[in-house]
């Protein structure tokens, strides 16, 4: 890691990934060692979390696996699984949960973020079997197109699981794939685990409760709901959380975040045709950067 990615030479199996993988673990750490008053380790960390960068490829516009002299690996497919774990550069290029705006810019700005997710999806590279990809759904989101994302969540619950015993689209592995139905169904997911917010879905029921301590009598839980949504409505109109309206398709911190959910309390939603202006507007863009190379804002 010397160079900043994990060349070619020393994985052909999965050294793109790793780089990827790793990028994202040290932001996790950075986030750690801040809150343990270490300043100087989480800048460390949270400058070497930008590898992802050094095994994307501007030319191509995606994750690539890179040999250790700096030439990437040619001919590119981005079909290929070489030098991406159970996986290939489909999958992976959106592996910077830490960084999506940095992505976004890397892409090309907002437009040519979405046009890239929707041929991702529309051309069915996303795999609801394997974890890699779980949370690109979402990042229509980031661009402000939370509509789109609540589709496309849709459009998985209802196409790739089922109620039979092979309901599952593949391996849980130790429950991932559970998990990830059971956050999409009750309408909230951690995009970036180690990060305070979730974004958000219509969800599949009307009337979810998290019981936040089930061993104790009256122990606070954090309800879900969402009156219509049992019966197919795939768009949140407008949610309130504890009677506050947000005002972005995420529960975002200092305002509530993960304890929000933690600490309890009661998410309330209207579901319907199509998301209210307040939404999709300009307010709800997380990554305002439009051009390769820019500084993206939050």
């Amino acid at each position: 890691m010397e160079k900043g990615w994990v060349a070619y030479e020393c994985d052909y199996l999965q050294s793109a990934s790793m780089t990827l993988e790793y990028a994202y673990e040290d932001s996790c750490v950075a986030v750690v060692a801040e809150a343990a008053g270490r300043g100087d380790r989480a800048a460390f960390y949270r400058a070497r979390s930008g590898n992802w960068k050094n095994v994307f490829d501007p030319s191509v516009g995606m994750a690539r696996p890179r040999w250790r002299d700096g030439s990437w690996l040619s001919p590119f497919d981005p079909t290929a699984l070489a030098g991406f774990t159970e996986a290939n550069s489909w999958q992976y290029t959106w592996s910077v949960q830490h960084d999506v705006c940095g992505l976004v810019a890397a892409m090309g700005g907002r437009e040519a973020f979405a046009r890239k997710l929707d041929e991702f999806f529309d051309g069915r590279h996303f795999t609801a079997d394997n974890e890699p990809d779980f949370h690109v759904p979402w990042l229509y989101g980031y661009v402000g197109l939370p509509s789109r994302a609540q589709t496309r969540v849709a459009e998985v619950r209802r196409d790739r699981f089922g109620d039979r015993p092979d309901g599952l689209p593949g391996n849980d592995d130790a429950g991932a794939t559970s998990a990830w139905y059971a956050f999409a169904a009750m309408g909230f997911y951690p995009v970036a685990p180690g990060e305070e917010w979730y974004w958000l879905n219509a969800p599949a029921f009307d009337r979810v409760t998290i019981h936040l301590e089930p061993d104790r009598a009256g122990g606070r839980a954090f309800v879900i709901e969402a009156p219509g949504a049992s019966a197919g409505k795939v768009f949140a109109r407008g949610v309130t959380l504890d009677g506050e309206a947000l005002t972005e398709a995420r529960i975002p911190p200092p305002a509530g975040g993960r304890a929000a959910v933690r600490d309890g309390g009661r998410a309330r939603r209207r579901v319907g045709a199509a998301d209210l202006p307040v939404i999709t507007g300009e307010r709800s863009l997380r990554c305002r950067s439009r051009a390769r190379g820019g500084r993206p804002t939050s």
